[in-house]
């Protein structure tokens, strides 16, 4: 059975690359032949050239200035490209909707998801997300999320206009579940199930976890820049005497505060999170891998209104006292993470069986 996996898979970052590998990781070991639809379009996708091209137009002494930021890019880009290249099966790339869904009688199911598939803020409000009537038996959405957005009246009615396009419905977050069985006339519910990267089984990320920074060290990793997070991560380093700390993001401010960033490839990136002492993040998939590789780990509450996901997560597993404030006085806060292993294998059987049934 030919199964299609369309999400954001080139988005460059770190969640969206690992996410869509432990769901086509998750497929395969299913017995499915799995590929990654390879859509392009340009609402999320700058290809290398055109940052390039755009720099090449600048005055030359901001060229000069914006160079080491192309070239971090451009080695970013290829670490990237390597790693999917090497570990999935694609398809063509496809940067047309419309090209997509004459491409999709190609499978039997597209699954659509993990991931921020359905925010209108990094969907572009382009409705392949959401699959097609004329193939309504062929689409399948697995954990597919919202993000913390909520719907303007119209995107809601599009969403609800669609929901039966789908075969079957899952969500990774309680907010979209409360919202889609609300407003859902197709199924009697839609459920919670787990983000693909800790869906996958555990050796799809332990053959990666050789060590490949040396000594000890505690490590941040932001998706939202705030200085807090530098702060609480050498406090930790002072209480635990270590005194290395990396960061695995690219925020503007991290080299100016003077801490060592280390490009890596998403591969590297599990490495480094799982032999890391302590991880401080503001990130929902920082979180995760702090989770799959067992590292001691705190997540900042940042109050912006896009803590919702791992606040669901935490909550999800137990762990809601990895998840603190600005101004929680750490020291009160044990290192060490509850074991929760138990709860997260119920979990993966729970969302194993949905995709299942879901297949059949």
């Amino acid at each position: 059975m030919e199964i299609g996996i369309l999400t954001f898979h080139s988005a460059m970052n770190f969640g969206a690359v690992l996410q869509c590998h432990g769901l086509y990781t998750t497929l395969c070991e299913l017995g499915y032949d799995v590929s990654v639809v390879d859509y392009r379009p340009l609402y999320l996708y700058t290809p290398k050239q055109t940052l390039g091209i755009r720099n090449s137009i600048l005055h030359p002494r901001s060229f000069l200035k914006a160079l080491p930021f192309v070239r971090e890019y451009n080695a970013h880009y290829e670490r990237f490209m390597h790693f999917m290249k090497n570990n999935w099966k694609m398809t063509q790339p496809i940067y047309d909707s419309k090209k997509l869904l004459s491409f999709v009688n190609k499978f039997d199911y597209i699954i659509v998801g993990s991931d921020q598939v359905w925010n209108p803020v990094h969907n572009g409000k382009d409705h392949v997300w959401f699959g097609s009537k004329d193939t309504k038996n062929k689409w399948i959405a697995y954990a597919v999320s919202a993000g913390n957005s909520d719907f303007e009246i119209d995107y809601q009615k599009v969403i609800e206009r669609n929901l039966s396009n789908f075969k079957s419905i899952s969500v990774r977050e309680t907010k979209l579940e409360n919202v889609l069985n609300r407003i859902s006339h197709c199924y009697s519910s839609i459920p919670v199930v787990l983000d693909p990267t800790l869906l996958a089984s555990p050796s799809t990320w332990s053959k990666w976890y050789k060590p490949t920074i040396k000594g000890d060290y505690i490590v941040t990793y932001q998706a939202r820049s705030n200085d807090n997070t530098f702060r609480i991560a050498e406090h930790i380093s002072n209480r635990l005497g270590i005194k290395n700390i990396i960061t695995l993001d690219s925020q503007k401010n991290v080299k100016a505060l003077g801490y060592k960033t280390f490009p890596v490839s998403p591969s590297e990136f599990v490495s480094a999170i799982r032999n890391a002492k302590f991880l401080v993040t503001t990130s929902f998939h920082g979180t995760a891998f702090a989770i799959i590789t067992g590292c001691p780990f705190f997540t900042l509450r940042l109050n912006d209104g896009k803590d919702e996901r791992s606040e669901n997560l935490l909550k999800l597993l137990g762990l809601e006292n990895r998840m603190i404030d600005c101004n929680t006085e750490i020291d009160t806060v044990p290192i060490e993470t509850n074991d929760i292993h138990d709860r997260l294998e119920e979990l993966r059987t729970t969302s194993i069986h949905f995709l299942k049934n879901a297949i059949k």
